[in-house]
């Protein structure tokens, strides 16, 4: 990586092979970086914000699985994807490009086409800043505040609100969880769709529960449909819901107990008053992976 006194934007990549084309980006102005990790690239793009990113599939770096799970939860980056020739003729590969990418390049790529496509995503993401002003804005949520812990607090909503992660919120009762789920949906791009809230403890097998305000039977992910869904205290799932919570998290797809096929277009936060520690001793969390959490302790 190297950096420019005066940064044009910011560009991530993932994976492949010796990036020839890095240094004549770095020239013009751009803050470059570079992860062969997927976990370690899910920390970079939560703490870069919006960016420009480039899946380099060319070396098969990663499982595509992996790389679009990831790509779909960083819907704060514009994506490009760069393939070989003989890549186009892959099926999969061809529909992550479609469902994940905004443009795809193949390989090898003049230096002068780089920037120009580069040039115009990062116009393109000046632009959603103008139509989602808001994103990354708070407002009214209790988060007021120039103490270091809740500038702390501020700064990691900020940043998940920017991203589409499922989130964990940790807690004793009282400290505001629901408030912090309030936040990350208000300050995010799914801020116009529903926020619904649902007690584990009241969840059926199949993800219904009655729900206000007209206190009739919903499924809570169809209610939730394009904004977010805040599952109150996760200790109280049932060993039913926490299987197709697994599976939801692993594949973004689950069939209920019933039988019927649950492929959400939702972001997920949940909350519990114990600590990860207690939740998986007593097996609770059945290695469920929520990819970020914010402790209120």
């Amino acid at each position: 990586m190297k950096t420019n006194s005066a940064v044009l934007g910011t560009l991530v990549v993932l994976g492949g092979g010796e990036c020839t084309w890095v240094p004549a980006l770095e020239n013009a102005g751009w803050l470059c970086h570079r992860s062969l990790d997927l976990r370690a690239a899910e920390r970079l793009l939560l703490e870069t914000g919006p960016c420009i990113g480039v899946v380099d599939l060319t070396r098969d770096n990663f499982s595509l699985q992996g790389i679009a799970g990831l790509v779909n939860r960083n819907k704060q980056a514009r994506w490009l994807a760069l393939v070989r020739d003989d890549q186009l003729r892959n099926d999969a590969i061809c529909q992550f490009i479609v469902n994940f990418c905004v443009d795809y390049f193949t390989a090898p790529v003049p230096e002068g086409q780089w920037l120009k496509t580069i040039g115009h995503q990062l116009g393109m993401l000046q632009l959603e800043r103008r139509v989602w002003p808001e994103l990354g804005q708070f407002g009214q949520h209790g988060l007021q505040g120039e103490q270091p812990a809740m500038q702390k607090l501020q700064h990691q909503v900020k940043r998940l609100a920017m991203t589409d992660m499922p989130v964990l919120v940790l807690g004793e009762i009282g400290t505001g969880k629901e408030l912090v789920a309030q936040a990350i949906h208000q300050a995010s791009t799914r801020a116009k769709s529903a926020f619904v809230t649902v007690n584990c403890e009241d969840l059926e097998s199949d993800w219904c529960v009655v729900l206000p305000p007209d206190r009739e039977r919903h499924c809570c992910f169809l209610k939730a449909e394009n904004g977010v869904l805040f599952l109150d205290e996760l200790a109280l799932l049932s060993d039913a819901c926490q299987q197709d919570l697994l599976r939801l998290l692993e594949s973004e797809a689950f069939n209920t107990a019933c039988g019927r096929a649950i492929q959400p277009n939702v972001r997920l936060i949940v909350s519990t008053r114990y600590t990860l520690e207690e939740l998986l001793e007593a097996g609770t969390l059945r290695k469920i992976s929520i990819i970020a959490s914010i402790p209120l302790r």
